[in-house]
């Protein structure tokens, strides 16, 4: 009875002992396991930090960028508000001019006329005074 109980608790203690052995084996894979996981978080981590400064950067482009097309913006709204008050001014101009030239026009239309009935002869005659008189110098 004693060789009986000696190997039943001799295969117990080498089923612990495998179970244990089992064990260890399985706690150094695992710790293998996290210093390479490690490894590729620290090395992730160095690409997260070149990615987020690339992304910082542009933004901060971005940023700029809009910046100068607000400036750009406002210069083009501040043009366009000169470009409709120089409009209302040169339309202003434009009616005066014609309200001038409708005017003038009749006296230009007059003095047309009256130098079409000038005939060579009358002329010729001007040109041959040696001294004309004042209002035909004026003419």
């Amino acid at each position: 009875h004693y060789a009986s109980l000696f190997h039943e608790k001799r295969s117990s203690l080498e089923e612990q002992q495998l179970h244990l052995r089992t064990g260890l084996r399985k706690l150094t894979e695992t710790q293998e396991e996290v210093r390479r996981l490690q490894a590729a978080l620290a090395e992730k981590e160095k690409e997260l930090q070149e990615k987020q400064k690339l992304a910082n950067d542009k933004l901060e482009q971005m940023m700029i960028d809009k910046q100068e097309a607000e400036a750009k913006r406002d210069a083009s709204e501040k043009l366009a508000t000169e470009i409709i008050a120089q409009e209302g001014d040169i339309r202003k101009r434009r009616e005066h001019v014609e309200h001038d030239l409708a005017a003038a026009l009749p006296a230009l239309q007059e003095a047309e006329a009256s130098v079409k009935n000038i005939k060579k002869t009358d002329l010729e005659q001007l040109m041959h005074f040696p001294n004309p008189p004042e209002p035909v110098k004026l003419t």
